[in-house]
């Protein structure tokens, strides 16, 4: 089950290629070298990509000072960077190979859940290592991958082409919700991070995430309640000192309101804000996580040119 796609032109995925393949010959040592400027960098070349990061931190973390947010946002980039470079080596990387680099810690919660007969779901957070995390475990496990609509961007396609170098089952995003339960009933794992805000087009619900109100996709909650599906929360991190990734999964949630979709997204959200306290420097903090409004419209505190605006004001008074 793999999905159609508007491939970009062959002459970007042919440079892309043979970037990744330079990049997968760099020893390890010398990635790790340039992770720390290339991090600076990229904050640097993406002022707006930087605001929505801090406005991330100050919402989640409003009793940290200035410098501990500051810190926090360069050991984010950093390790960002370390991943991206590392991408060379996904790309070509043997089973083998994977299984030496990725720690996976408690894979008997997932041996045990398959044998229960019911279908199974990591409740993954967007971390910095997830594409590192989900090319171990498919090598591991029959897995469900879901990619973005293909809209034949060169990234869109390197990421749905990794993805699917071990696992058979690559869906859209956008399928309907009775074609990814198939799938899931069909003894595959499911690899789900639903922490994004997808806004109102969606039928999505408003719940608790790090003492704000989060919109969240409703399907969510649907899936787990039409699968009953065992929940089991894994955590994907890097350790930039010695370039090894880990995949903490855990025993499945207890308790789940199977009855009640909305507080099975409640209760998601709940875990997932759990494990990104665990490892704040490990989080993908460059998405809007907070961009839709109760009432609908978007957020303005992501928009860089009105905090500049509300600065100038500032300094005139």
């Amino acid at each position: 089950m793999r999905i159609t796609e508007r491939k970009p032109p062959l002459a970007a995925r042919a440079a892309l290629s043979l970037l990744l393949f330079i990049l997968s010959l760099l020893p390890w040592r010398l990635r790790r070298r340039l992770a720390p400027p290339l991090g600076r960098l990229m904050l640097a070349l993406r002022p707006r990509r930087r605001h929505i990061i801090e406005t991330n931190l100050r919402y989640c973390f409003p009793g940290l000072g200035e410098e501990e947010r500051r810190r926090l946002l360069h050991a984010y980039a950093e390790r960002l960077a370390c991943t991206l470079l590392d991408f060379g080596w996904l790309w070509r990387s043997r089973r083998t190979q994977l299984a030496a680099r990725v720690r996976i810690e408690g894979s008997e919660h997932v041996d045990a859940a398959l044998r229960r007969g019911r279908p199974v779901m990591l409740l993954v957070p967007h971390t910095v290592a997830l594409e590192h995390a989900g090319l171990a475990l498919a090598a591991r496990y029959p897995m469900i991958a879901l990619a973005r609509e293909g809209r034949g961007t060169l990234g869109g396609w390197a990421l749905r082409r990794l993805r699917g170098r071990f696992c058979d089952c690559v869906l859209e995003r956008g399928d309907p919700l009775l074609k990814v339960v198939r799938a899931l009933k069909s003894g595959r794992v499911l690899y789900y991070l639903p922490d994004e805000d997808h806004g109102r087009r969606r039928r999505a619900v408003f719940v608790p995430y790090f003492g704000r109100k989060v919109c969240t996709v409703l399907g969510s909650g649907r899936l787990v309640a039409l699968t009953r599906a065992q929940v089991l929360p894994c955590l994907a991190t890097l350790d930039p000192a010695t370039g090894s990734y880990r995949v903490s999964i855990e025993a499945p949630l207890r308790d789940l309101p199977y009855d009640d979709p909305v507080a099975i997204c409640a209760r998601l959200r709940a875990e997932l804000e759990r494990l990104i306290r665990r490892s704040p420097g490990d989080y993908l903090w460059n998405q809007r996580m907070f961009q839709t409004l109760e009432g609908g419209s978007r957020n303005p505190d992501y928009s860089l040119r009105r905090a500049r605006e509300a600065r100038m004001r500032g300094m005139a008074t």
